[in-house]
């Protein structure tokens, strides 16, 4: 079995030598590029068939200690399922933007690979501070792809996400503070041992912060509108891999620190999350660019995921129990297939109006494509969705 840390190690490695590669020419630096991320969707899936078949979840630990004296990964049935799928999408999504890769400076790849690892920080990671710095390592990666194309739209675009990005992480760094003062301990784990949030108004209040900054990420109604102008201004690929990978990390962070939440806090985020979903569906309805109304139903989709995620715990089904999993993984798979699968069609079609999409018609596989992805958000069988 090889060690999931060599997601990192490949991507870190790539990440530094491809400027040395790219000097032997630009075949030699795609190459590597995407045998890395060809790499990195292999050790996901040897992990996840080897969990199916009755392996024990992994952890990797630094430093030669264990938590709470060293920050570690864990590499579980859930990691293995949510970093598979990233891993597959930045594949599907790099491959897609090979004619952009060939055509800017090495410095997409790299960034690209950056993403892609840094989503994968956030699924494995069990240390509070270094979930921060996954968080930045994706967030700083992710403003400088929508930057690459340099127009008026994608760089105010950026800037819009840029600050938005800048208060999560401002919020997050402010609650994983006052959650050390309080438990004395970076460990996820650990730290969930340590709290108790019905002790003491002040730790109440650092476990809101902490699930704040975590809630922007995941673009609820009404603050998603720097959100929505990324996903209308960039370009199909990227937008994919923001849409449904770094929600995907988002809500694996939020799966984390769950745990931390009182009754009082699960209803907040239902109520958040259900908001959202319907808010964010009727004002798509009024849309008419095509990619703002993916924007509008990626945000309304990751607003249920998270208002039936919060019921569900507060309910008390256990976080890892089958319920919780058939139902939020049945709505996350069909929402991250299906909305990936549709901004990348979007990119195809290169058309902003919605009435242009009709030229689907012209071609049985991008209609075949189109509306089985269209089945699969509205949850008609055999679409995981509809089990749900």
């Amino acid at each position: 079995m090889v060690n999931p840390i060599y997601i990192f190690i490949l991507a870190l490695g790539a990440g530094f030598l491809l400027t040395l590669f790219d000097k032997a020419g630009r075949k030699v630096s795609l190459t590597i590029f995407y045998v890395v991320l060809v790499a990195m969707v292999a050790i996901s899936a040897q992990w996840l068939i080897a969990l199916l078949g009755g392996s024990e979840t992994a952890m990797i630990y630094t430093a030669g200690f264990k938590p709470p004296f060293s920050i570690n990964l864990q590499m579980g049935l859930e990691e293995a399922i949510f970093t598979l799928a990233v891993n597959v999408l930045g594949l599907l999504s790099g491959l897609y933007l090979i004619k952009k890769f060939k055509e800017t400076k090495v410095n997409a790849m790299v960034l690209f690979l950056m993403m892609i690892m840094g989503i994968n920080g956030l699924i494995m990671t069990r240390d509070m501070f270094n979930l921060f710095v996954f968080m930045e390592i994706t967030s700083i990666a992710t403003f400088a792809m929508i930057g690459i194309d340099r127009d008026i739209k994608t760089l105010s675009a950026g800037f819009k996400y840029m600050i938005a990005s800048g208060i999560a992480s401002v919020l997050f760094l402010i609650g994983t503070i006052y959650l050390y003062r309080f438990s004395g301990v970076l460990h996820i784990d650990s730290m969930v041992a340590a709290i108790d949030t019905a002790s003491s108004q002040a730790t109440l209040l650092a476990v809101f912060i902490l699930l704040m900054s975590i809630v922007i990420e995941l673009k609820p109604f009404p603050a998603n509108g720097w959100a929505l102008d990324v996903y209308e201004a960039v370009d199909s690929g990227v937008v994919a891999v923001i849409a449904t990978g770094s929600s995907a990390g988002m809500l694996f962070a939020l799966y984390k620190i769950t745990p931390l939440l009182n009754e009082t806090l699960l209803l907040v985020l239902a109520a958040i999350g259900v908001t959202t979903f319907v808010a964010s569906n009727l004002m798509g309805l009024m849309q008419k660019n095509a990619k703002r109304l993916l924007g509008y139903s990626s945000i309304g989709q990751i607003g249920l995921i998270m208002g039936v995620f919060a019921m569900l715990a507060y309910l008390g089904y256990p976080l890892n129990g089958k319920m919780v999993m058939l139902i939020v993984g049945g709505l996350f798979i069909s929402h991250f297939v299906a909305k990936a699968g549709l901004f990348w069609l979007a990119g195809i079609l290169n058309k902003e109006k919605i009435e242009d999409w009709g030229a689907f018609r012209k071609s049985p596989i991008f209609l075949f494509a189109f509306g089985a992805f269209i089945l699969a958000l509205v949850g008609l069988p055999p679409f995981p969705s509809f089990f749900a």
